[in-house]
């Protein structure tokens, strides 16, 4: 929700998430390239609602199990888009590194736009 939030003011956000082997990743379900890295759309719908069309479509629907708590789930809305860019790169280490962000592109670095 804060990241529906953060997009609905206007506002850019670059966040850590975990790699999508990971069973709590924000990218479980999302279909991301089997490539080490990649910089890919990330569109999807958070949703109220747990029935049968979210399940068969959980590459495009994120369950918000805690709407009740959340004011943008009321007056019968039970649909919220949410749109920026996944992002997973090779750190020094080795290791890979998965970000959610917002960024316009103008504001990348020449070498970040090319991942």
């Amino acid at each position: 929700m804060t990241f529906h939030r953060l997009d609905q003011s206007g506002k850019h956000f670059v966040i850590r998430i975990k790699d999508e082997s990971s069973a709590t990743s924000t990218l479980k379900h999302y279909p991301t390239p089997e490539t080490e890295e990649y910089d890919i759309p990330f569109d999807v719908t958070l949703t109220s609602r747990n029935n049968k069309k979210v399940k068969e479509n959980w590459d495009t629907y994120k369950y918000i199990s805690s709407y009740p708590k959340h004011p943008e789930f009321s007056n019968g809305v039970t649909e919220l888009p949410l749109h920026g860019r996944a992002v997973r790169f090779k750190v020094k280490c080795g290791k890979k590194s998965p970000l959610l962000h917002s960024l316009p592109t103008s504001l990348l670095i020449p070498s970040a736009r090319m991942i």
